[in-house]
């Protein structure tokens, strides 16, 4: 999917968005969040790969997205890895117990924004699936093909 002009801003309702470096104290545990997201869990553990997230953020390689609840809790997050004028969003998750609330399409239009006030043009992600597609076409991707993955089969 590719932005196909300038992104949504979808509306939250108490919760809060923003750009993360390593040294903001939500950058740890937002991306835990995300890790939490991916693993079907609401539960925060610390991401296996924190150090080099960090390290890429430091060079410019990487872009972090937190989302937080009322009271100031990591629930979600998200990535774009700018080269040149292109990007891909990657990462986006939302711990399950605050799903369906816009949090991950707010996410993003957020990683989106950023990306295009950081001077890149092109903005893609890949979708998981027909539902995880409807939520980013909310914040202006559009279908443009289809990606695979091939496996061996023995």
């Amino acid at each position: 999917m590719v932005l196909g002009g300038e992104p949504v801003e979808p509306h939250l309702d108490g919760m809060s968005l923003r750009l993360l470096r390593p040294d903001d104290d939500g950058f740890a545990p937002a991306r835990a969040a995300v890790d939490a997201g991916f693993g079907e869990r609401d539960t925060l553990t610390s991401e296996p790969v924190l150090e080099a997230i960090a390290a890429q953020v430091q060079l410019g390689r990487m872009r972090v997205a937190g989302a937080f609840d009322p009271d100031g809790r990591a629930i979600g997050g998200g990535s774009h890895a700018p080269r040149g004028d292109v990007t891909e969003l990657t990462g986006i998750a939302v711990i399950p117990a605050w799903r369906r609330r816009g949090i991950g399409a707010a996410l993003a239009g957020l990683l989106a924004r950023d990306a295009r006030e950081f001077g890149v043009a092109t903005v893609f992600l890949s979708a998981a699936s027909e539902s995880v597609a409807r939520v980013y076409e909310r914040v202006g991707f559009v279908r443009v093909g289809t990606a695979c993955i091939a496996e061996y089969d023995e």
